[in-house]
C-alpha cells in the first residue's frame, strides 16, 4: 500500500510540473511579419529589430527567402518593430500588442531616406 501512495504521489508532481510548464509557454506569444520594398515586393535577407515599448532586450532576426520574420516566446507586452536592408529602413512600429498564446502580425515597408536639405 505504501509502495502505492508513492508512486501516486510521484504521478502526482509529475502531472504539476507538466502543468507548470504548460501555463509558463502560454504566458507567451509570437510577433511575425514581412518586409515590403520598395519596389512592393518580399524583401528575403532584411535585418528586423525587435525590442520592449521601453527600449529594453533588443532582438535581431534576418528574414528568410520570402521576407518573412519570426519573433517567437516573446513574454506577453508591448514591443517596437523596425527593418532594415538594402540602405533603407521602415519607420518604427511602436506599442506592437503581443498577447499571450497569440501571433501578432506586422507588414514592415522599407522607405526611401528622406535628404536633409542644405542651408
Amino acid at each position: 500500500m505504501k509502495s502505492i501512495l508513492q508512486t501516486v504521489s510521484i504521478l502526482a508532481v509529475g502531472i504539476l510540473f507538466l502543468v507548470a510548464g504548460v501555463a509558463a509557454r502560454t504566458r507567451t506569444g509570437t510577433l511575425s511579419g514581412v518586409v515590403v520594398g520598395l519596389d512592393g515586393k518580399t524583401v528575403p535577407g532584411a535585418r528586423v529589430t525587435l525590442q520592449t515599448s521601453t527600449g529594453r532586450g533588443p532582438q535581431t532576426r534576418i528574414s528568410d527567402k520570402d521576407g518573412h520574420f519570426h519573433f517567437r516566446e516573446l513574454p506577453q507586452g508591448l514591443y517596437d518593430l523596425r527593418a532594415y536592408a538594402q540602405g533603407v529602413s521602415s519607420k518604427w512600429h511602436h506599442n506592437i500588442l503581443v498577447r499571450a498564446g497569440k501571433d501578432a502580425e506586422v507588414q514592415l515597408r522599407l522607405q526611401p531616406n528622406k535628404k536633409t536639405k542644405k542651408p
